[in-house]
């Protein structure tokens, strides 16, 4: 079988789904991802071509292998050929929500999401999925972290939540406010921290933004984030009224 390290498959009346499922495991196998993460990213570019039938009716999927310093991975690009996709997200975006596109679930696979539109061509959804660094085992000695929550008087839903990942030897923490109370905080916290979840392995700025794009449709949250790449550095980000306190001590 070939190496394929860029192809674009049409998207109409007679599109091959099976033919871009088979592009998407063929590039992200030959790039490293295990076959898991290789499959998520097949998930997400099924919304993409689902989302160009039903509301554009025909359109273009083109697949890159991309680079950026240390980092590999593959980019999706979806291309309507009219404005009826332009449209759709347009009034979803009015309506405070991105789900019913399959926005929701292409935020959850890919790691980056950039849409424009012109005139012309009307949508276009550029996505990527970067190849993560392997898991290493973690000296635990070096971590000891402790969360305690609790919801608010008398209610029964928590609209905080928190964040504990260990990958190559270091270890991101973090704290997640839902703003106001009950189960609309809850949703909205819950939706960032899954996303985190799947994307703890990005810079801090890139997991803030993809936050923002996983709370569409909720009341939003505030979060800070700590990234410590050893027991004495740490790299830290913070949105919204957090408190945070760092100190050293034996």
């Amino acid at each position: 079988m070939p190496t394929v390290t860029s192809a674009q498959i049409s998207v109409g009346p007679f599109f091959n789904g099976a033919m871009a499922q088979e592009t998407t495991r063929q590039m992200t196998r030959k790039l490293g991802f295990s076959a898991q993460t290789g499959e998520e990213v097949v998930q997400a570019v099924a919304e993409l071509a689902s989302t160009l039938l039903r509301h554009a009716g025909a359109g273009t999927l083109t697949f890159r292998r991309i680079d950026s310093g240390d980092r590999v991975g593959i980019e999706v690009e979806a291309e309507d050929h009219g404005p009826g996709m332009r449209d759709v997200f347009a009034e979803r975006d009015s309506a405070g929500g991105g789900e019913d596109c399959g926005l929701g679930t292409i935020t959850r696979w890919m790691d980056e999401i950039e849409i424009s539109s012109t005139a012309a061509l009307g949508r276009r959804i550029l996505c990527r999925r970067w190849l993560g660094p392997a898991a290493e085992p973690v000296i635990d000695r070096f971590w000891q972290v402790g969360v305690a929550t609790r919801p608010c008087h008398q209610g029964a839903a928590n609209g905080d939540a928190f964040i504990i990942r260990k990958c190559d030897g270091g270890l991101l923490v973090g704290v997640i406010d839902g703003l106001g109370h009950g189960e609309p905080a809850q949703k909205a916290a819950l939706a960032a921290q899954a996303y985190i979840q799947f994307h703890y392995e990005m810079p801090l700025d890139e997991l803030f933004r993809g936050c923002t794009r996983a709370c569409r449709g909720t009341r939003g949250v505030v979060m800070a984030l700590v990234r410590f790449e050893s027991p004495t550095a740490m790299t830290l980000a913070n949105l919204g009224n957090i408190e945070m306190r760092a100190w050293t001590g034996t």
